[in-house]
């Protein structure tokens, strides 16, 4: 009985360890299978509205940087590093096979205008293989069509050169954008509108992938500048915003979208040019900031990007008396001028250099811009430029002449060799970090990249975005219980404005809106060159429609149109007086709504792009205001 017992309860605990192997198998194998599926949705959620990169002939082989947000994260820091290591010994490998000549080169980043000027009689490749340029940079008239562009990338890779060239743009997004055959995406001040980071960094990687579709490899953008005056004529919706946190909230980001691109960010213009009203393409504006507001205000963004790990900075054609008082004798009258900030070894070599610990490349802005060219012969400025501690001249004039001056200084020892090496050391180091000093980089044929391009292109959704940015930038400032401005019962809408090409694009598009939406008629009063009494006059004979009717006021940086300002704000008084409605769109600084009080609706859309206005149209036409809001005080 026991011995039965015994094997009965034997059996017992056999069965009962059969069924807990089993049970524990499928507990395991259902932790597996909800792990799988959560990595799933993790990874699909990380991929959601994300853009894969094209094949291009700037193809790079260099992980990109970690996110902003990363912390904690060791290893990955740990590869970045070993990564910026590796690029550095292949950088020091590089520039010890180089001549003089070839480092000298290297310094130059030059535009194929100046280029072709120069040499009339050959070709722009065999210019450029005699002058072999660290960099070329493109615009608009070089990049009109996409056949163009790529015919000009595709020659600029396989120029005979040591070093790889840089191929770079301004593709800042909105009015600085180079290429017509795609979208510009949105000027940073409409992405700051938006309230919502994400975006910029978003903006960033699309601008970033686009180049390197296009075959390009640098992008000189960010814009870092806080624009903080009303009257400057050369940032204005360029930058983020009217305050430096602003600014580093939407910069930095963007700068992550473009690293994640695999394409160099270049913040500008070092050490500040948001408070100037005087632009530096015509002559050299001061910057009359005292020491304290330039560390709060002008320098803390290039600070937060330097922190962030920036590769390259761009100097500005300012000057900044209160960091640097010296004075140099002036070319064009032989009178003294400050020293501007891309010849001040004061700002570029103690301040950005040791002060802010920036270890990567400065470069200046346009050698051949008024602010240098005025008062500068353009061999002393680029060897000013050099010693000062810049380690790339963008655009000099007469590159070859230049080139040909820097050698010579060096071997007479105006500039030592070892400042070169420095420098050349510096641009071999971004290069190699972003693969193009691998040797088995990837090279398509012309015909394959434009091939690519063109699929790109169509494909990126690029458009969808921009309209979608532009959506939620659009600014109402106004009295939002007279929404909508353009309403069933309206019949006719007299578009008012001085800029015809402002008064263009709204009216297509109205017309075009309209046409699909409510049957209103428009017409145009241009007050371009009127006086006061024939603006009253024309207004006078609108105001006579009905009551349901309206006026729409039309403006664009008129901030920087004192001559013109009389005209707009008399129009504006002669409307509110009649009662009859009015609203007013500034289509370029937000700043315009400072001398539109008088109306009740003022939209702002920071740009002139197709999506900036499509969005201001709608917001014209609807009942609720659009979620925009300014990021200027």
């Amino acid at each position: 009985m026991q011995q039965r017992q015994s094997n009965h309860s034997q059996k017992s605990n056999k069965k009962h360890n059969t069924n807990l192997k089993w049970l524990i198998a499928i507990i395991s194998a259902l932790i597996m299978i909800a792990g799988v599926l959560i990595y799933s949705s993790l990874k699909e959620l990380g991929n959601k509205d994300s853009v894969s990169p094209p094949m291009t002939n700037s193809s790079q082989e260099h992980a990109k940087p970690p996110e902003s947000s990363a912390v904690n994260q060791p290893p990955l820091q740990s590869e970045l590093e070993q990564k910026e290591e590796e690029a550095k010994a292949a950088a020091k490998s590089a520039l010890e096979q180089l001549s003089l000549e070839e480092k000298i080169g290297q310094l130059l980043f030059v535009d194929m205008s100046a280029v072709e000027v120069e040499h009339p009689t050959k070709t722009i490749k065999q210019a450029l293989d005699e002058i072999k340029p660290g960099g070329v940079i493109l615009f608009r008239s070089d990049a009109d069509t996409l056949d163009k562009t790529i015919a000009y990338t595709s020659m600029l890779s396989r120029l005979e050169t040591a070093v790889p060239a840089w191929i770079g743009v301004d593709q800042e997004g909105g009015v600085v954008s180079r290429f017509p055959f795609m979208s510009g995406m949105n000027g940073n001040m409409a992405i700051a509108a938006s309230n919502r980071p994400s975006l910029a960094s978003e903006t960033g990687k699309r601008i970033g992938l686009n180049l390197q579709a296009l075959g390009m490899n640098v992008n000189f953008a960010p814009v870092a500048d806080v624009n903080s005056n009303a009257r400057n004529p050369v940032i204005g919706i360029r930058s983020f915003g009217s305050s430096a946190d602003l600014v580093s909230r939407y910069m930095l980001p963007m700068i992550e979208g473009m690293h994640e691109a695999n394409i160099p960010a270049v913040v500008k213009h070092f050490p500040g040019h948001g408070d100037t009203n005087v632009d530096s393409h015509v002559n050299l504006p001061v910057l009359k900031h005292t020491k304290e507001q330039l560390e709060s205000i002008d320098l803390k963004p290039f600070q937060d990007a330097i922190d962030q790990g920036v590769d390259m900075v761009m100097s500005a054609h300012v000057a900044v008396p209160a960091l640097d008082s010296s004075t140099i004798q002036s070319r064009k009258d032989g009178k003294p001028i400050y020293t501007p900030a891309s010849l001040s070894k004061e700002l570029l070599t103690n301040l950005l250099r040791t002060s802010m610990d920036f270890q990567g490349v400065i470069i200046t802005d346009a050698m051949n811009m008024g602010a240098i060219e005025q008062h500068f012969g353009i061999e002393e400025a680029s060897e000013m430029a050099i010693n000062a501690g810049a380690d790339v001249l963008l655009m000099p004039a007469h590159p070859a002449r230049v080139k040909q001056h820097l050698i010579d200084a060096v071997l007479k020892g105006r500039l030592p060799q070892e400042k070169i090496d420095e420098s050349v050391l510096r641009v071999l180091t971004i290069k190699a970090k972003y693969g193009l000093l691998a040797e088995n980089r990837e090279m398509l044929e012309e015909e394959e990249q434009l091939k690519h391009a063109q699929e790109w292109i169509e494909s990126n959704g690029d458009l969808e975005f921009a309209l979608q940015v532009a959506r939620l930038s659009t600014t109402l400032e106004g009295d939002a219980s007279k929404l909508p401005f353009i309403h069933a019962k309206m019949k006719k809408l007299h578009i008012v404005g001085t800029d015809p090409y402002a008064i263009k694009l709204l009216n297509e598009a109205i017309q075009s809106y309209a046409s699909d939406n409510k049957a209103v008629v428009t017409e145009v009063i241009s007050l371009r060159a009127l006086s006061e009494d024939e603006v009253e006059n024309k207004l006078h004979l609108a105001t006579m429609d009905t009551d349901e009717d309206g006026i729409l006021f039309v403006t664009r940086d008129l901030q920087l149109k004192p001559q013109i300002q009389n005209v707009m704000t008399s129009a504006i008084a002669h409307v509110a007086n009649s009662g009859m409605n009015m609203a007013s769109v500034s289509i370029g600084s937000p700043y315009d709504t400072e001398l539109l009080e008088g109306v009740p609706l003022r939209f702002l859309s920071y740009g002139a792009t197709t999506a900036n206005i499509q969005a201001v149209v709608e917001a014209l036409f609807a009942s609720d205001p659009p979620p925009g809001r300014s990021p200027v005080e």
